[in-house]
Protein backbone atom coordinates (compact mmCIF):
# COMPACT_ATOMS: atom_id res chain seq x y z
CA UNK A 1 0.00 0.00 0.00
CA UNK A 2 2.94 2.34 1.12
CA UNK A 3 4.62 2.22 -2.37
CA UNK A 4 1.28 2.82 -4.14
CA UNK A 5 0.63 6.08 -2.18
CA UNK A 6 4.00 7.07 -2.97
CA UNK A 7 3.67 6.10 -6.91
CA UNK A 8 1.00 8.64 -6.93
CA UNK A 9 2.24 11.18 -5.10
CA UNK A 10 4.68 11.20 -7.26
CA UNK A 11 2.70 11.83 -10.06
CA UNK A 12 0.68 14.18 -8.67
CA UNK A 13 3.65 16.41 -7.99
CA UNK A 14 3.69 18.23 -11.30
CA UNK A 15 0.38 18.96 -11.29
CA UNK A 16 0.45 20.40 -7.88
CA UNK A 17 3.31 22.83 -9.27
CA UNK A 18 1.54 23.78 -12.04
CA UNK A 19 -1.51 24.55 -10.48
CA UNK A 20 0.93 26.79 -7.68
CA UNK A 21 2.66 28.73 -10.98
CA UNK A 22 -0.59 29.35 -12.57
CA UNK A 23 -3.65 30.89 -10.24
CA UNK A 24 -1.00 33.42 -8.76
CA UNK A 25 -3.06 36.64 -8.57
CA UNK A 26 -2.90 38.34 -11.53
CA UNK A 27 -2.05 41.71 -10.22
CA UNK A 28 1.01 40.72 -8.17
CA UNK A 29 3.75 43.46 -7.76
CA UNK A 30 0.74 46.21 -8.69
CA UNK A 31 0.40 49.59 -6.56
CA UNK A 32 -1.60 51.49 -9.05
CA UNK A 33 -3.38 50.34 -11.86
CA UNK A 34 -4.77 53.51 -12.73
CA UNK A 35 -4.14 57.31 -12.82
CA UNK A 36 -3.47 58.63 -9.72
CA UNK A 37 -1.12 59.95 -7.36
CA UNK A 38 1.54 57.64 -4.93
CA UNK A 39 3.82 58.20 -2.71
CA UNK A 40 6.91 57.18 -4.92
CA UNK A 41 6.57 59.45 -8.01
CA UNK A 42 9.14 59.02 -11.44
CA UNK A 43 10.98 62.32 -10.41
CA UNK A 44 12.19 60.15 -7.16
CA UNK A 45 14.74 58.76 -9.54
CA UNK A 46 16.28 61.89 -10.43
CA UNK A 47 18.57 60.82 -7.35
CA UNK A 48 20.25 57.86 -8.94
CA UNK A 49 21.38 60.16 -12.04
CA UNK A 50 18.20 59.32 -13.97
CA UNK A 51 16.83 62.21 -16.66
CA UNK A 52 13.27 61.90 -16.10
CA UNK A 53 11.11 62.32 -19.19
CA UNK A 54 7.53 63.56 -18.65
CA UNK A 55 4.14 62.06 -20.09
CA UNK A 56 6.32 58.66 -20.67
CA UNK A 57 5.66 54.81 -19.07
CA UNK A 58 9.04 54.89 -17.27
CA UNK A 59 10.45 50.78 -17.08
CA UNK A 60 13.24 50.99 -14.44
CA UNK A 61 15.09 48.00 -13.43
CA UNK A 62 17.89 47.38 -11.06
CA UNK A 63 19.73 44.37 -13.17
CA UNK A 64 23.35 43.27 -13.11
CA UNK A 65 25.47 42.26 -15.96
CA UNK A 66 26.47 38.69 -14.99
CA UNK A 67 22.39 38.40 -14.68
CA UNK A 68 20.81 35.87 -17.53
CA UNK A 69 17.39 36.64 -15.86
CA UNK A 70 18.10 40.38 -16.89
CA UNK A 71 19.17 39.89 -20.08
CA UNK A 72 16.17 37.66 -20.71
CA UNK A 73 13.89 40.89 -19.78
CA UNK A 74 16.25 43.31 -22.01
CA UNK A 75 15.60 41.44 -24.88
CA UNK A 76 11.85 40.66 -24.47
CA UNK A 77 12.10 44.53 -23.82
CA UNK A 78 13.58 45.03 -27.25
CA UNK A 79 11.52 42.63 -28.90
CA UNK A 80 8.38 45.22 -28.44
CA UNK A 81 10.27 48.02 -29.02
CA UNK A 82 10.81 45.88 -32.60
CA UNK A 83 6.92 45.03 -32.69
CA UNK A 84 6.01 48.89 -32.21
CA UNK A 85 4.47 47.94 -28.89
CA UNK A 86 6.57 50.21 -27.21
CA UNK A 87 8.37 53.39 -28.92
CA UNK A 88 11.02 55.88 -27.29
CA UNK A 89 7.87 58.62 -27.62
CA UNK A 90 6.00 56.19 -25.23
CA UNK A 91 8.80 54.68 -23.28
CA UNK A 92 11.67 55.26 -21.39
CA UNK A 93 13.89 52.04 -19.94
CA UNK A 94 15.75 53.44 -17.02
CA UNK A 95 18.85 50.31 -16.18
CA UNK A 96 20.38 51.04 -13.04
CA UNK A 97 23.59 48.46 -11.69
CA UNK A 98 25.60 49.15 -8.50
CA UNK A 99 28.47 47.44 -7.23
CA UNK A 100 28.67 43.83 -5.95
CA UNK A 101 30.79 40.94 -5.22
CA UNK A 102 30.40 40.51 -9.16
CA UNK A 103 29.49 43.73 -10.33
CA UNK A 104 31.78 46.92 -10.79
CA UNK A 105 32.44 49.85 -12.83
CA UNK A 106 34.58 48.11 -15.41
CA UNK A 107 32.23 44.99 -15.96
CA UNK A 108 29.24 47.93 -15.85
CA UNK A 109 31.12 49.61 -18.70
CA UNK A 110 32.03 46.27 -20.58
CA UNK A 111 28.29 45.15 -20.33
CA UNK A 112 27.82 48.65 -21.83
CA UNK A 113 30.11 48.16 -25.08
CA UNK A 114 29.81 44.63 -25.62
CA UNK A 115 26.27 43.57 -24.82
CA UNK A 116 23.52 46.41 -24.57
CA UNK A 117 23.87 47.21 -28.25
CA UNK A 118 22.45 43.46 -29.17
CA UNK A 119 19.03 43.91 -27.11
CA UNK A 120 17.62 46.00 -30.00
CA UNK A 121 16.24 48.96 -27.40
CA UNK A 122 16.78 51.96 -29.20
CA UNK A 123 19.64 54.36 -27.90
CA UNK A 124 16.79 57.52 -27.37
CA UNK A 125 14.64 54.82 -25.41
CA UNK A 126 17.40 53.73 -22.64
CA UNK A 127 19.33 55.72 -19.85
CA UNK A 128 21.45 53.68 -17.73
CA UNK A 129 23.49 54.09 -14.80
CA UNK A 130 25.84 52.59 -12.46
CA UNK A 131 25.74 53.52 -8.61
CA UNK A 132 28.48 52.69 -6.57
CA UNK A 133 26.48 51.78 -3.44
CA UNK A 134 26.35 47.93 -2.62
CA UNK A 135 22.62 46.12 -2.10
CA UNK A 136 22.09 46.90 1.41
CA UNK A 137 22.84 50.81 1.00
CA UNK A 138 20.36 51.28 -2.12
CA UNK A 139 17.58 48.81 -0.11
CA UNK A 140 17.39 51.63 2.19
CA UNK A 141 16.91 54.40 0.05
CA UNK A 142 13.51 56.47 0.55
CA UNK A 143 11.59 58.41 -2.03
CA UNK A 144 11.24 62.03 -1.28
CA UNK A 145 7.42 61.53 0.66
CA UNK A 146 10.46 58.85 2.95
CA UNK A 147 8.24 56.22 1.98
CA UNK A 148 11.09 53.15 0.86
CA UNK A 149 11.80 53.22 -2.81
CA UNK A 150 12.83 49.47 -3.33
CA UNK A 151 10.11 47.68 -0.91
CA UNK A 152 10.44 43.60 -1.84
CA UNK A 153 13.73 43.72 -3.10
CA UNK A 154 15.49 40.57 -2.88
CA UNK A 155 17.79 40.53 -6.39
CA UNK A 156 17.60 41.02 -9.74
CA UNK A 157 16.13 41.87 -11.85
CA UNK A 158 14.16 43.85 -9.77
CA UNK A 159 11.35 46.19 -11.58
CA UNK A 160 9.15 49.67 -11.15
CA UNK A 161 6.95 50.69 -13.79
CA UNK A 162 5.71 54.67 -13.52
CA UNK A 163 2.53 55.71 -15.17
CA UNK A 164 2.66 58.90 -17.89
CA UNK A 165 1.25 60.73 -14.89
CA UNK A 166 4.47 60.03 -12.21
CA UNK A 167 2.92 57.74 -10.28
CA UNK A 168 4.58 54.29 -9.15
CA UNK A 169 2.31 51.55 -10.99
CA UNK A 170 4.23 48.49 -10.07
CA UNK A 171 7.09 47.39 -8.03
CA UNK A 172 8.24 43.63 -7.74
CA UNK A 173 10.35 40.48 -9.42
CA UNK A 174 8.42 39.96 -12.48
CA UNK A 175 10.53 36.81 -13.65
CA UNK A 176 8.74 34.86 -11.14
CA UNK A 177 6.79 32.90 -13.55
CA UNK A 178 6.13 32.43 -17.47
CA UNK A 179 2.93 33.61 -17.06
CA UNK A 180 3.60 36.81 -14.77
CA UNK A 181 6.24 37.91 -17.07
CA UNK A 182 4.09 37.68 -20.32
CA UNK A 183 0.99 39.59 -17.93
CA UNK A 184 4.20 42.24 -17.19
CA UNK A 185 4.79 43.25 -20.90
CA UNK A 186 1.34 44.16 -21.22
CA UNK A 187 0.66 45.64 -18.36
CA UNK A 188 3.38 48.13 -19.96
CA UNK A 189 1.59 48.03 -22.99
CA UNK A 190 -2.04 49.04 -21.54
CA UNK A 191 -0.13 52.27 -19.69
CA UNK A 192 1.43 53.46 -23.15
CA UNK A 193 -2.32 53.99 -23.66
CA UNK A 194 -3.69 55.73 -20.48
CA UNK A 195 -4.32 59.59 -21.01
CA UNK A 196 -3.15 60.50 -17.58
CA UNK A 197 -2.06 63.91 -17.49
CA UNK A 198 1.69 64.00 -16.45
CA UNK A 199 2.16 65.58 -12.68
Amino acid sequence: MKRVTMKFLILLLPFVFAIGCTSAPKDRGVVARTCGTTPVKSTDLEAFGFSVPKNKVLVMRIFASWCPYCKEDLSEIGGHFRSGDFTPETVQVLLMSHKGSKENKATFDAFLRNSMPKFGIPPSAVQVVFVDKNHAELSKAKAASGDPMFTGWQGVPFGLIFGKDGRLAFRGHFTTSPQFQDGHYLFIKELTQETCPPT
